[in-house]
């Protein structure tokens, strides 16, 4: 009955002019409850491998990716971005000091095998990570697993920690493998893992390797709690790879700090509002695939971070542009940083690589169609960026909008106390559409000593599939003289409150986001 309740709300607001609709109430509870805590470095990336020198520099640093992760860090009090390095084609790699002219070369047909492809890791590659220094990132190191070769992969790693500008500090763990349930890969390469390569023997392999960095890098210290396990592959079969099962042979060194999942939502071939802008959509497969893991994690001392996050891969067909650089794409972005912070996800990082139509930015100019470029799913970042804010001691709750399924709201707490509401309308609008759908959303019980709010806006003029005019907060990000802020769309506005409510109600129309913050002084 509830379910026919919602859907008939659905269609009966769909049909209504925005005049005739009645306002959204919010009513944010003044206390964050049991919400843990986000950190402050929780907006993350993870760099495909073959990718890592176009993104932070080959000879030289990257400008562009520079400009960009410190307008994300000064949004969060300066925190240093954290960057995981890895993926498939580094569980194909063997690093080899003595190749000097490439940064990697691949051992068969690239445009063929892909990610897949066996590839030697040169010293160029190694030498990329002298170019963000450790104010501005820290780092997830993962070594091949795939490979069965151990001495190598502590040899690559012990280079790649000599090579960052912060040493051993710089480093926030070493990630052994990289989607293990997926073993033995298909395709292309000579293949070190068989089927018999079970979640036992996984952790088996994976405690011993721990073992051996610990030894053979330099300068890790005397604390064994440096690695990053799992790095399971998104809709991972969690019945077999089973965190709870193997946690205790995973861990009899005491050398898991970290587990990580991967996370892909939706296919690649599908619309925008069946596989991102549908908000219960996007709860459900989080809850799914990650609820146990996190209560499981923080029962245990350690964090469940997500290793690579995407809108979308795979499918059949064509794929649909407007996943991914669009409104629509930093639209579900701001939603799913939001609910991972309310769900207690310790940290993200979000699929960078050249040439992926994911990526929030394009570093270098790539194959046709592929610019050097800021993307439209950046906005999203950027909006979760001023939202975690630089206070500090953040904690999260959703705000239930069971009547309103395309309206979802977030309240944010900084030491306790209401400082923030981010609302999203995912209702589908573009250009030519007709008259923009808007909801008004009534705030009441802000708090007696709470004086204005101020709301910044995350829209287009053009609508959902847009990728050119997007805005956050008045701002527009591009790639000109690698990297540039240019005024563009709403300007954040301030409402006075009286008692505790606005004195008018804040408008957010259809494909758009508004973080209200509270401002007491």
């Amino acid at each position: 009955m509830r379910l026919f309740i919602q859907f008939f709300l659905f269609i009966l607001a769909a049909a209504l002019p925005a005049s005739s609709l009645a306002a959204v109430k919010f009513n944010p509870p003044a206390t964050p409850d049991k919400a843990r805590t986000v950190a402050q470095g929780y907006i993350g990336f993870g760099i495909e491998m073959k990718s890592f020198p176009d993104y932070v520099g080959h000879s030289t640093p990257n400008k562009l990716s520079k400009f960009l992760l410190s307008q994300l860090s000064a949004r969060t009090g300066n925190s240093p971005v954290h960057i995981r390095v890895g993926g498939t084609s580094m569980d194909n790699g063997v690093f080899s000091p003595s190749l000097t002219t490439n940064a990697t070369l691949p051992a068969s047909n690239l445009a063929q095998c892909r990610l897949h492809t066996n590839i030697t890791i040169g010293a160029p590659w190694v030498r990329a990570f002298e170019h963000l220094g450790a104010a501005l990132a820290r780092y997830t190191l993962q070594v091949p697993l795939a490979r069965k070769n151990v001495p190598n992969g502590v040899k690559l790693a012990d280079a790649c920690v000599k090579a960052m500008p912060g040493g051993p500090a710089q480093l926030d763990a070493i990630e052994i493998g990289n989607e293990p349930n997926l073993y033995p890969f298909a395709g292309c390469g000579g293949h070190d893992r068989g089927p018999d390569f079970t979640p036992e023997v996984y952790a088996s392999g994976w405690n011993a390797y721990a073992q051996n960095l610990q030894k053979g890098v330099e300068g890790l210290g005397s604390s064994p709690k440096r690695y990053q396990a799992l790095a399971l592959a998104s809709n991972a079969d969690l019945g077999l790879w089973n965190l709870s099962k193997i946690f205790k042979q995973l861990d009899q060194g005491g050398h898991v700090k970290t587990v990580s999942q991967h996370y892909y939502q939706g296919l690649a071939t599908g619309t925008l509002k069946a596989q991102l802008l549908t908000h219960s959509t996007t709860v459900s497969k989080m809850e799914h695939n990650f609820r146990a893991n996190v209560e499981f994690s923080h029962a245990h001392n350690i964090s469940l971070v997500f290793g690579e996050v995407g809108p979308a891969l795979g499918g059949n067909g064509d794929i649909n542009p407007a996943l991914f650089g669009t409104l629509g794409g930093a639209l579900w972005s701001f939603d799913f940083l939001l609910y991972g912070m309310s769900m207690g996800i310790t940290r993200v990082s979000m699929q960078l690589g050249t040439n992926f139509r994911m990526s929030a930015w394009q570093a270098v100019d790539g194959e046709k169609g592929h610019p050097k470029a800021v993307h439209g799913n950046f906005y999203g970042l950027v909006a979760g960026a001023d939202f975690i804010g630089p206070a500090g001691d953040l904690k999260i709750r959703t705000l239930p909008m069971d009547d309103h399924p395309d309206i979802v709201g977030y309240a944010g707490y900084n030491s306790g106390k209401l400082t923030k509401v981010a609302v999203l309308n995912l209702q589908i609008w573009n250009k030519g559409d007709g008259a923009r759908p808007q909801r008004e959303i009534a705030l009441t019980k802000l708090g007696a000593d709470v004086k204005r709010v101020r709301v910044s806006r995350l829209t287009s003029p053009d609508g959902a599939t847009d990728e050119d005019n997007i805005s956050w907060a008045g701002e527009q990000f591009t790639a000109e003289n690698d990297g540039t802020v240019k005024a563009k769309g709403d300007k954040p506005a301030i409402i006075n409150v009286t008692n505790g409510s606005p004195v008018k109600p804040v408008v957010v129309a259809a494909s758009e986001a508004v973080l209200i913050e509270v401002l007491r002084n």
